[in-house]
């Protein structure tokens, strides 16, 4: 598929050319750093999943509506259709 990620859609494109690099025909990337300083990825390392209350996670899958169904979330491929 050809793709297109604008800064945070970019970098969450270049993870998934870098994991399934098969499902990326082509792709264009606008505003996102090819590497992040040491003190990002420090910070970085310390948001996951895991540290967001369940409360948090509720009030997210509401706002999002691919959120009740998982195959959206595969690869993210959906969301660069």
């Amino acid at each position: 598929m050809g793709s297109i990620g604008l800064s945070g859609g970019a970098i969450t494109l270049l993870h998934m050319a870098t994991a399934e690099p098969s499902s990326i025909e082509s792709m264009v990337i606008v505003s996102a750093p090819p590497y992040f300083p040491a003190e990002a990825r420090l910070i970085m390392r310390q948001f996951s999943e895991s540290v967001v209350s369940e409360a948090e996670m509720a009030r997210m899958r509401k706002r999002h509506a691919r959120a009740a169904d998982p195959s959206a979330l595969r690869h993210g491929s959906r969301f660069c259709r």
